[in-house]
Formats: structure tokens, sequence, C-alpha cells
């Protein structure tokens, strides 16, 4: 572009809308839609414009930036007839479940997690665990419930195998006469 003297700047933010909601860990995200004009330069000083939405999220303080982000890639993406067919589709991935602002985030109870890891590692092994662990009285987010699940299973699959008991099958069987070769001095 720049060698044919064309170039872009975004010229206005016609419109900015931001909204916080909160996601099942109970964090607070914060969403920016901006809708940005951008303006492309040819190299006599014509202009025409592109005007495009761009979306962002973020825990912190980056939701604008990302917005802004995506709306350049979008205006290129049009201005320029770019394919995007192998890209990712952001939308496909979601970080976490959103939930309304004033909204009670869900919660585990005890015997609800505990089951889980029952379910998960078996009865006696969970019992071990929860033992060993002493996570609490609840209620669990459903987050750190999914993460005390991880945490049980990583526990038992780094846990010695069982030591078997001895069968009868186990014991070795007395060597066969007819094949052992027997020493003919006394």
């Amino acid at each position: 572009m720049a060698a044919a003297g064309v170039h872009y700047a975004p010229h206005k933010i016609e419109r900015a809308d931001y909204t916080e909601y909160a996601v099942k860990s109970g964090a607070i995200w914060q969403r920016a839609r901006l809708r940005v004009r951008f303006r492309f330069y040819g190299p006599l000083g014509d202009h025409f414009d592109a005007v495009v939405i761009g979306e962002g999220a973020d825990s912190s303080d980056k939701s604008s930036n990302k917005a802004m982000t995506a709306a350049e890639k979008y205006a290129l993406i049009q201005v320029f007839c770019i394919s995007d067919a192998g890209a990712d589709d952001p939308d496909a991935h979601r970080p976490e479940e959103e939930f309304p602002l004033g909204t009670p985030t869900p919660t585990v109870t005890v015997a609800g997690v505990k089951g889980a890891i029952k379910e998960a590692i078996g009865t006696e092994l969970a019992k071990q665990w929860w033992l060993l662990e002493q996570r609490g009285a609840g209620p669990f987010s459903l987050s750190e419930a999914e993460a005390m699940k991880a945490a049980a299973v990583a526990w038992k699959d780094a846990q010695p195998p069982a030591e078997a008991e001895a069968t009868p099958d186990d014991e070795p069987e007395p060597p066969d006469p007819a094949t052992v070769e027997t020493d003919p001095t006394p």
C-alpha cells in the first residue's frame, strides 16, 4: 500500500457501547462495541470511507483495544476483499459462560462436588482425597467445582498402583520332574 501511496487511518468512532457481565467464576468482564469510520487515502489526497463494527471483551481494561483491532481487521478485509476463510472464527470459542450482572452465578454444594468426584475416581479414593484436601464447606462456584474434580483425578493418576494380594493363581508352579536335570552324584 505504501509503495502505491495509499494509507488509511481511523477517522471517527461513530458509536461506542460498553457493557459489563459476570462469568461463572464470578469475575466481571467488560464488552466494547465500536462503530468506526476508517478513511482510506489515495496518492493524490482523494479518499473514501469504510464503516465497520468491532467488538471486544476483556476481564481487565483492554476491551476497547480489542474492539478497535477487530474493527480495523474487518475494514481491511472488506476494502481489499481479503479472504478470511482459513482464519479461526472468534465466535467459535467463548472463554466463559456469561450471566447478566446482578444474576447470582450458579454454585455447587459440597454433596454435588463429592458426587462428581466419586463418579470420576470411585468412592473410596474420593473419600481419601476429600480427607486430604479439606476444601471447605461450600457452596463452590462451577469453576471451583471443576477444578476440584480435575485435582482429584490428577491425584488419583499420581497414586502408585495398588498392591495386589497373592492369589493361588499367582503361586509359582513346581517344576515338572521330567524336565529337571538331576545330579547323579550323591
